[in-house]
This record gives C-alpha cells, structure tokens and sequence, in this order.
C-alpha cells in the first residue's frame, strides 16, 4: 500500500464487508500514510442490511473517513441513479455499471472502464504511472 498510485474501495456490502477493513488499526494507519489516490465504488443495489440502506452515499464516505481519521478518498464511481450532490469536493464519474441479466451486480466490463477511465482523470490532477507493468521499460 505504501507504493500503491491507486486504491480501490468497494464494492460490497457497506457495514458487513467494508466496514469491518477499517476497524483495524494497522490499515487505517496505512491509509493515513499512503499517497495514493483513493477511489470509493458504490453498490448498485439496495443493501439488504437496513441501516446501511438508510444511508446516502456521502454519509457512507464520512464514515469510512471518520475512521482512518482524514479526508482520503479522492474519487467516487457510482450508477446513474446514484444522489452525488453532496460531494463537490470528489471527482465523481456516474454511469451505466449495471449487469443487464442482474441489475444489482455490476458488469465486469463496465467497471474496468470506468475504474480506468476514473484513474486517467485522476492522472491528470495527480500524475501517477498508469502502467499496469510499473516496472516495465
């Protein structure tokens, strides 16, 4: 993590599967040290875990950066329907990531585009190797 230029959080069930990664104190330490740009993908489903439902997005932000104890995550990835009017702060990419045989999985495909196309717009604020070989010559 320390060498990391990109780090990805989600997607996945929000307080049963997220949550529990930033109770530990060696990661949220790790995270307030790294440097990377750090990229938050939203569920396109409902959560099945009725607090986690009640939430909006921008809280679900707050609450991962209330325990790593700093505002880090840079970015957002969210569907279409997504609210993401209560983070101007964040580049925000909203599209189509829908499985069309499962609409509350997200398409693999659909993802790694816009998982790319996230991380050029953040290239270009934050210049990192975009290289999926760093080591290449």
């Amino acid at each position: 993590m320390h060498n990391a230029d990109l780090l990805i959080i989600g997607p996945g069930s929000f307080l049963t599967s997220l949550m529990p990664l930033f109770l530990m104190n060696d990661l949220t330490q790790a995270l307030q040290a790294c440097r990377a740009a750090i990229i938050y993908i939203g569920n396109l489903g409902k959560e099945l875990n009725q607090p986690a439902a009640n939430m909006q997005l921008s809280e679900k932000i707050a609450m991962i950066e209330k325990h790593i104890g700093q505002q880090k995550i840079d970015a957002v990835i969210a569907g279409p329907v997504t609210d993401t009017s209560s983070l101007p702060d964040r580049i925000v990419l909203q599209r189509k990531l829908a499985d069309q045989n499962v609409c509350y999985r997200h398409d693999r495909d659909l993802l790694r585009q816009a998982i790319e196309d996230m991380a050029h717009k953040i290239h270009q604020l934050k210049p990192f190797n975009l290289s999926p070989y760093p080591n290449a010559s």
